[in-house]
């Protein structure tokens, strides 16, 4: 709600003149008797109303708490059209419970979709591993899931941990794996699937002393000689 401090400081002042002006009783009646004043609320204010209700309040509770705030103005004409002409143009916000259940369906909506964004990379996409080899096809150390950890991280995005993964046994071999993945059972994955599983293609790193393993090109040694032509 948009208000100028300018007739914020007016209004407090008719509150302090409201407030000073009284019937014929003594000062000491009066310092007894409890004054209320009609106000306009300018946004809701819990038990007492919505913006735009005119309710009655006591005077100190108006002029301490609700105008210097600009929660309300005095209820007197041209503050009572000020306010429902604003309140045209400038709806009161929501309340603040509602504020949070907006934001944590809004949390929500978020988690909920990093989740699709991660099984659907999960199902569609795979790590490739180039390890050292010992011989033709066994690795000279074992991936497990700790190396899967920061291979995931790095080509698919997504974090994880070792727990995700059940790997009760190192790869020790190259070639193509599927390696299952856990995940919560209430969770719904794509296609109807009941299990979702890790692509893994481990190939041999191409490093020099490896190149022992390569079959030769030539298996004589040399390349044939080029009979010349007629």
């Amino acid at each position: 709600m948009i208000v100028s401090r300018r007739l914020a400081s007016s209004s407090s002042s008719l509150l302090h003149q409201s407030w000073r002006s009284g019937g014929g009783a003594s000062a000491l009646q009066a310092r007894h008797v409890k004054k209320l004043l009609q106000v306009i609320l300018t946004e809701p204010v819990d038990r007492l109303g919505e913006a735009g209700d005119i309710v009655k309040v006591s005077a100190g509770y108006a002029r301490n708490y609700l105008c210097p705030q600009l929660k309300a103005m005095p209820a007197i004409e041209k503050y009572v059209n000020l306010v429902k002409q604003n309140l045209k143009f400038f709806p009161p916000t929501v309340a603040k419970e509602d504020e949070e259940q907006a934001e944590r369906q809004k949390q929500d909506k978020i988690q909920r979709r990093d989740i699709e964004r991660m099984l659907h990379r999960f199902d569609t996409r795979g790590l490739v591993l180039y390890k050292i080899i010992k011989d033709p096809t066994t690795l000279r150390f074992p991936v497990t899931a700790r190396d899967l950890v920061p291979e995931v991280a790095r080509q698919l995005q997504i974090e994880v941990v070792e727990r995700h993964f059940d790997l009760p046994e190192p790869l020790t071999q190259l070639g193509h794996f599927q390696v299952p993945i856990r995940l919560p059972p209430d969770l719904p994955l794509p296609g109807g699937k009941r299990t979702m599983f890790l692509k893994v293609r481990i190939r041999r790193k191409n490093y020099l002393h490896d190149r022992v393993y390569l079959p030769p090109k030539y298996p004589n040694g040399a390349p044939p000689s080029k009979k010349p032509k007629d």
